[in-house]
């Protein structure tokens, strides 16, 4: 695999960090494959590498396997600036996360191994003390095995604000779990790829608009295609190739600018 090299964003979209808040992402570091090759992928590892290019430090919360594909995600996130700190090794044989990701036309299907490392996330000491007082972002993906969402539930529960993905990829998908973590958001992450769905979910939870910070992502051709961005009453569109994650990630930067701009002309 190729050494990771600086890119123009990371130099050209520097921003100052809208408060001194610090913010943790935990969730699944993994491989997407696809047609054009291999991508590191996993939403939670690209939130933390674009908001790390905006000059916003983000702590990563993964677990990898011992493998030459665990030791590449390590690799490839310092080269991008980021810690590796708290990205646990698994020393039990279970592989880092690898998704498989076939088109149908325009429309990706993902078939998201299992077990796959991240899958095993344990609630240290040092997981908690990473989130504690900070915003942690982290997706409903993740958690669907009993030892990750006791470790997600721990940083959660640590966390100053919480940033909730609703990220619904079939077989996995919870609808008890979705309600209970989206209650509990600062911001909830919501595309309009599967909106019908996400709109029972809204409904359940009894959420207004007016009442929650909200990013929705509308992707045309699901995560790996292009789409647009709105949030918290503004929208932008965005372009990204392939990986899961990418509109997620570029919706929180621009829910991170607006919400330092509100910030600064807030009266309350």
């Amino acid at each position: 695999m190729p050494s990771p090299r600086p890119t123009r964003r990371a130099t050209s979209l520097r921003v100052e960090s809208s408060s001194g808040e610090r913010v943790a992402v935990i969730g699944e570091a993994l491989w997407d494959s696809l047609p054009a090759g291999l991508f590191l992928g996993g939403a939670p590892a690209n939130v933390a590498c674009h908001l790390n290019e905006l000059g916003r430090e983000a702590t990563v919360i993964s677990r990898v396997g011992d493998d030459e594909l665990g030791r590449e995600v390590m690799r490839r996130l310092k080269g991008r600036g980021l810690s590796t700190d708290c990205i646990q090794v698994d020393t039990g044989a279970i592989p880092t996360g690898f998704v498989v990701v076939t088109m149908a036309g325009s429309m990706p299907s993902y078939d998201i191994v299992q077990p796959s490392a991240w899958d095993a996330m344990e609630p240290t000491d040092q997981l908690v003390s990473a989130a504690k007082d900070a915003v942690v972002v982290y997706g409903s993906l993740a958690q669907r095995d009993a030892r990750s969402r006791a470790a997600i539930t721990a940083a959660s529960n640590a966390a100053a604000k919480r940033v909730f993905d609703i990220n619904l990829r079939k077989p996995f998908i919870d609808p008890e779990l979705c309600v209970e973590h989206a209650r509990g958001a600062w911001l909830l992450k919501v595309s309009f790829f599967l909106f019908e769905i996400h709109f029972i979910f809204v409904q359940a939870i009894g959420l207004r608009l007016t009442g929650k910070c909200f990013v929705f992502t509308a992707e045309r051709r699901g995560a790996t295609g292009d789409g647009e961005l709105a949030g918290a009453g503004h929208r932008r569109r965005g372009r990204r190739g392939p990986g899961a994650g990418d509109v997620r990630r570029a919706g929180l930067r621009d829910a991170v600018r607006h919400t330092g701009r509100r910030r600064r002309g807030a009266h309350h």
